[in-house]
């Protein structure tokens, strides 16, 4: 037998080689609709989707997009961040037998211009917060088809868009329209083999654009399942019905499409989605679970999560989220946030911001008082600052990093 050195550092459940099962790569889909029909699916802010009813809303997608005039072969831009929609116009192409083009949301009109005439890209999937960047590309390449949604569709309480609201051009197609007009769920009859392609990727080259890689529907089920198994001795440890995975990767990015999208169709996880990465909005989500069973990373975010989110006050480590609960405890405190600021003597020390409810009044030895009665002395804010509202993001966490970034300018003044 060849030698293979690498070997011997496989976890003892690792098997050195996986007999594949011959399937395309939707058919992952199959196993929680099949299981945990009634689990969640995806988890965004809040809002949640079953597996089966994920399963509805992709059968629905892929017959409207057939009628369409959509076929097997045809190459369907992805230019969405990590939301319900993407999962959904991911999975409909695949059915198909649609060949997905991941596509960047921070991509410039020119990258987009290059990228989908390069591969071909008929059906373009995207979103409301770049349709200044669309109108510019449909200038310089021809789709036959564009589906708008807005992010925030997805989440309860926002209320859904219109496509008058969007300003859509005539021809476009508004996403969530195209779901309630759609009515079969009947699976399409696409013969559909592990070598067809299922996924044009493109890879970060060094110079000039990136370089689209295929990959077929096989390399995709061998990818999930290398990956399952590598991890599956502390997996295993938390059952199915409680799996649950931190979507904070982009879907766009390969990482993100094998190791958190298939890997969470593969283990009936349950997807918590984070459409992008900011240190303050990700730990205000991070605290409303209690236990998360896969949190896939890269170094750069495990330091923020670990570092820029913690106070160190005269040596002390001090968790702002600590803070920021006991002085909701408060009753007359509507909405509050603590931060470090710079210190002389302390290193950094800590800072809260209060709104205070309607009608009530509230000092800074208040505040100051209540928190000493429930922390630690060194815990406790010295600095109060009452505020009419929090800086507060397009979803309602409330920015810390903006707090943070208007100390230097005050201590100026």
């Amino acid at each position: 037998m060849e030698n293979r050195p690498w070997q011997r550092h496989y976890d003892y459940n690792v098997p050195f080689t996986i007999r594949y099962p011959r399937i395309a790569a939707h058919h992952l889909l199959n196993i929680p609709v099949g299981s945990f029909p009634d689990k969640p699916a995806t988890n965004f802010y809040g809002t949640e989707i079953s597996f089966w009813d994920l399963k509805q809303q992709i059968l629905h997608m892929a017959n409207a997009l057939g009628a369409m005039g959509v076929k097997k072969g045809d190459r369907i831009g992805v230019h969405l961040p990590n939301c319900p929609q993407y999962i959904i116009a991911y999975y409909a192409a695949l059915t198909l037998g649609a060949v997905v083009v991941n596509l960047n949301p921070m991509y410039t009109v020119d990258e987009l211009n290059a990228l989908t005439a390069e591969t071909g890209v008929s059906t373009l999937f995207t979103f409301d917060m770049v349709l200044p960047h669309i109108r510019l590309l449909c200038r310089e390449v021809e789709f036959a088809r564009i589906i708008v949604t807005r992010v925030t569709d997805y989440i309860e309480g926002f209320g859904l868009s219109t496509p008058e609201e969007l300003e859509l051009e005539e021809a476009w197609y508004h996403f969530s329209r195209v779901l309630e007009n759609a009515s079969s769920t009947r699976l399409p009859r696409i013969d559909i083999v592990p070598e067809d392609p299922a996924l044009i990727q493109f890879t970060g080259g060094t110079t000039g654009l990136p370089k689209g890689a295929v990959l077929t529907h096989g390399n995709l089920v061998a990818a999930t399942m290398q990956c399952s198994l590598w991890g599956s001795a502390f997996t295993d440890l938390t059952p199915h019905e409680k799996r649950s995975v931190m979507a904070v990767l982009p879907f766009f990015h390969v990482y993100g499409t094998i190791v958190v999208l298939n890997w969470g169709m593969f283990n009936s996880a349950t997807q918590i989605l984070v459409p992008r990465f900011d240190i303050d909005e990700f730990m205000g989500l991070l605290a409303n679970f209690e236990r998360i069973t896969f949190f896939p990373a890269v170094p750069t975010m495990i330091n923020a999560v670990i570092n820029q989110d913690m106070i160190i006050a005269g040596g002390y480590n001090i968790f702002p989220r600590e803070i920021d609960e006991v002085l909701y405890q408060h009753p007359k405190i509507a909405d509050a946030v603590s931060i470090g600021i710079a210190d002389e003597y302390r290193g950094e020390t800590v800072k809260a911001f209060v709104v205070v409810k309607a009608g009530e009044n509230l000092t800074e030895e208040d505040v100051i008082g209540f928190c000493r009665e429930k922390l630690a002395a060194y815990k406790s804010p010295k600095i109060i600052e009452f505020r009419e509202d929090l800086p507060k993001s397009a979803v309602g966490k409330i920015l810390r990093k903006v707090l943070r970034e208007e100390e230097p300018s005050k201590n100026k003044s």
